[in-house]
C-alpha cells in the first residue's frame, strides 16, 4: 500500500461528513487506507467516521495530541503517511493523486500541499501556507509534542503540490470557535508547566505565543498578559533571537488600537534601531507590524518624516514578503497582521496625503513618489 491518511476526531459533526465526502476522489483513486481515531465524541461524529474508514478505532484522550496521533500512525501500512483534521476540506486532490498514483512520490521524502485557513464562512478573509502533512514512512517516523505536534522524520527533497485544503477552525463566527480556544489555552498552560519545569526557555516561549493567539478569541486582556510574559522570557540568551521582535509587533499593535501611539512608537523603535546591529537578526516578517504601526503613529503625531521612512519600510517588507524574499522564520510563529489589502491601501492613502503636501521638500517628496511604486507591485493580497 502506498499512502495511510490518518485523522484523529472528537465532537466534529458540523464538519465531519464533507471533510470525509471530499477524501473519497483520493481514497478511491490511490493505493490508500483511511485510518480515524476517535477520543471521545458525543454528537454522532463517531457513527460517520466509522462509515467511511477502512481503520476506526476509539481511544482515550490524555491532554497529548502527539500521542493520540501515534495511535493513528502506529496502525498503518503505508508507504507514506498523510494526516488531516475533521474541520478540514480538500478541495483539488487531482494534484496529490497524480503525485501517488504515477508513482512521483518514489522521488521525494516529503511534500506540502497549501493549507488555507478561513476567517469567514463564505471565505472572504484568509491566509495560506504549508504544513508539514505528508512523509514516507520510517521507522524514525512518530509525532513529538503534547500540543504542537509535529512528524519527526518531515525532510528533503520536498515535493510542494498547489493542491488546497480549506480550514474551518478559525471563523470568527463559529459558534465552537471560543470552546476551542479555552480547551487550547488550557492544554497549553499545562504544557508550559511542564516546559518551564525542564527548562526548554524556546518551547515556553512558543507556548506563551500559541496561548496568546488562542486567547485572543474570547479575552484579549489575557492575551496581552501573555505577550507580555514572552517579552520578558524573550531576553534570555537561550531564547530564538527573534523571538522578541514577535511579542515586540504584538504589544506595540495593542497599545497603537488602544490610543496610545507614545508607547506604540516607542516599542517599535527599539527594534527599529536593533536593525543592522551586529549579531542582531535581519529584517523579518513581523517586522512590517513593527514598520506599520510606527508609522501610523507618527502620523497621527503629525512627524511626516518619521512617518514616511517607517512606512515606506513597511511596503517594501510586504512586496519582500510577498515576492518570497524576506527572512520569514517567524512567519509561522505569528502571521503579520498588517500584511494585507486593506493595511497596504491605508498606507498608501497616508503617503499619498503625505506626498501632496510636501510638494516645496523634494527629498520627502521622493520619498512619498518611490513608496508609491513599491506599493503598486504588492498583487494579489486577501
Amino acid at each position: 500500500m502506498i499512502l495511510s491518511i490518518g485523522m484523529i476526531v472528537k465532537d466534529e459533526i458540523s464538519h465531519i461528513e464533507d471533510c470525509l465526502k471530499a477524501l473519497k476522489p483520493l481514497t478511491e483513486s490511490a493505493d490508500s487506507e483511511l485510518i480515524i481515531a476517535d477520543t471521545g465524541s458525543n454528537d454522532g461524529t463517531d457513527k460517520i467516521a466509522e462509515q467511511y474508514a477502512d481503520i476506526f478505532i476509539r481511544i482515550p484522550w490524555e491532554d497529548d495530541f502527539g500521542a493520540a496521533r501515534n495511535e493513528v500512525l502506529k496502525r498503518s501500512s503505508g508507504e507514506w503517511f498523510m494526516f488531516i483534521d475533521a474541520d478540514e476540506i480538500l478541495e483539488n486532490p487531482e494534484q496529490i493523486i497524480r503525485f501517488y498514483s504515477s508513482g512521483e512520490y518514489k522521488n521525494y521524502n516529503s511534500a506540502t500541499y497549501i493549507q488555507r485557513n478561513l476567517f469567514t464562512a463564505q471565505g472572504a478573509g484568509y491566509s495560506d501556507f504549508r504544513p508539514a502533512r505528508m512523509t514516507k514512512i520510517s521507522p524514525e517516523t512518530s509525532f513529538k509534542g503534547i500540543v504542537h505536534e509535529a512528524l519527526t522524520t518531515f525532510g528533503e527533497p520536498i515535493k510542494n503540490l498547489d493542491a488546497i485544503v480549506l480550514h474551518y477552525g478559525y471563523i470568527s463566527d463559529n459558534d465552537n470557535l471560543k470552546i476551542k480556544a479555552r480547551e487550547r489555552v488550557r492544554q497549553l498552560q499545562k504544557k508550559s508547566e511542564s516546559d518551564r519545569e525542564n527548562g526548554d526557555l524556546n518551547a515556553l516561549a512558543l507556548d506563551f505565543n500559541e496561548i496568546s493567539e488562542a486567547a485572543l478569541v474570547y479575552d484579549k486582556n489575557l492575551a496581552e498578559d501573555y505577550d507580555k510574559k514572552g517579552f520578558a522570557l524573550a531576553d534570555e540568551p537561550a531564547v530564538y533571537p527573534y523571538t522578541k521582535m514577535v511579542f515586540t509587533a504584538k504589544l506595540s499593535k495593542y497599545a497603537y488600537e488602544r490610543g496610545e501611539y507614545d508607547k506604540a512608537y516607542s516599542l517599535g523603535l527599539i527594534r527599529a534601531k536593533a536593525l543592522g546591529s551586529d549579531g542582531e537578526v535581519p529584517a523579518m516578517a513581523n517586522d512590517i507590524d513593527i514598520f506599520t504601526v510606527m508609522g501610523f503613529c507618527a502620523y497621527k503625531h503629525k512627524n511626516t518624516e518619521a512617518a514616511v521612512a517607517a512606512l515606506s519600510t513597511a511596503a517594501a517588507l510586504i512586496a519582500e514578503l510577498q515576492n518570497g524574499e524576506l527572512f520569514s522564520a517567524d512567519y509561522y510563529f505569528h502571521k503579520p497582521s498588517f500584511a494585507n489589502k486593506k493595511s497596504v491601501n491605508e498606507i498608501r492613502d497616508i503617503i499619498t496625503k503625505i506626498r501632496m503636501k510636501s510638494r516645496n521638500d523634494p527629498e520627502i517628496y521622493n520619498q512619498c513618489a518611490e513608496c508609491i511604486r513599491v506599493i503598486d507591485t504588492i498583487k494579489n493580497l486577501n
